[in-house]
């Protein structure tokens, strides 16, 4: 995850993070129009600025570094491949 090393640098390494997604789906076209991502972390220990200063590192991170997110929104083609075996 593109945003480990910088939630880690503030709050341990072993802090939890849950991820939770959202979508916005088009019936007619079966297929998702927009995902909406969040990261938790219990940041309650930080101060008030420090928690923002992480917030923003965090999302710079994910917006610099995040695979899965810059393919998504590049539009990369996708192949299928079925193999039967047996």
């Amino acid at each position: 995850m593109s945003a480990d090393s910088r939630v880690a640098s503030e709050l341990g390494d072993d802090v939890a993070i849950t991820v939770g997604v959202t979508r916005t789906k088009d019936d007619d076209q079966n297929r998702y129009t927009h995902l909406a991502l969040e990261l938790v972390v219990d940041a309650s220990g930080l101060a008030p600025e420090r928690r923002e200063r992480l917030e923003k590192a965090v999302a710079q991170a994910v917006e610099k570094l995040c695979t899965v997110g810059r393919t998504v929104e590049a539009g990369a083609e996708t192949d299928l491949s079925v193999t039967s075996q047996g």
